[in-house]
């Protein structure tokens, strides 16, 4: 378990990662370790009582996701777990195969109406969506069906907000479009402890607390280390900034 935390650690905080990589590598292997290493990463992004919606745009904006469908399928698996023994709409849904089913199809939405190479005509209808996933069986909905308007809120959402995807040019690099789950994600960390790894020697990662833990110990760290990663991050946006203050 603690190899897995420092290896999850290692994907979600480590800065200028490629993003396709982080990815291929959440979602290869079926071992116990991989399913540890999947459950540890989803923990950072602390899903407790979040919308599904918003854990889910959070969650697929932090790696780039990979192509092949048994891929996909176990990290919207882990997604799922957590989500329906955390999330605010967990009540919704009667077990752990409807969060999962429901993952899938937000994706599927996302895609269909964001694709210009499908026609205006060919892409889902709210109708379609809502009758596709309110009731996925017997077997996995029990008998309970999700509320209409929770599936037409979604529906509007994808439709309005595109679930922000990871491009060739951004792997590795500060996003181009900050979105507003990303932007509650930085600020959800900052209120939390982060385990931030350092890559030094035999040292894996060390622990900083929140400035407003008082009575939490101080931890001593070189404070040049991670200069060059911070410039590469904000140097583009810190010139654009100061061009706009000296513009005006």
């Amino acid at each position: 378990v603690a190899r897995a935390t420092v290896v999850s650690d290692f994907l979600r905080y480590t800065p200028l990662l490629k993003k396709a990589a982080v990815g291929q590598y959440l979602a290869s292997g079926d071992d116990t370790f991989s399913h540890a290493v999947r459950s540890k990463y989803i923990d950072t992004f602390n899903l407790c009582n979040r919308p599904m919606l918003t854990a889910l745009r959070t969650f697929l904006e932090a790696f780039r996701l990979p192509g092949e469908a048994q891929q996909i399928d176990r990290l919207l698996q882990a997604f799922a777990n957590e989500t329906y023994t955390k999330s605010s709409d967990a009540p919704l849904m009667a077990t752990a195969d409807v969060a999962y089913l429901l993952s899938f199809s937000i994706i599927m939405l996302n895609t269909d109406l964001h694709n210009p190479n499908i026609k205006a005509e060919n892409k889902m209808s709210l109708g379609d969506f809502v009758k596709q996933n309110k009731n996925y069986g017997s077997e996995v909905s029990a008998g309970v069906d999700l509320p209409f308007e929770f599936l037409v809120n979604i529906y509007n959402s994808i439709k309005t907000n595109e679930i922000r995807k990871f491009e060739d040019g951004d792997d590795g690099g500060l996003l181009s479009l900050v979105t507003d789950n990303l932007w509650s994600d930085i600020i959800s960390r900052g209120q939390n402890d982060i385990k931030t790894p350092a890559i030094s020697g035999i040292k894996t990662y060390i622990q900083l607390r929140h400035a407003n833990s008082k009575d939490a110990p101080m931890t001593k760290t070189n404070a040049n280390f991670y200069d060059t990663d911070v410039y590469c991050l904000i140097w583009s946006s810190t010139i654009s900034a100061l061009s706009v203050t000296f513009d005006t």
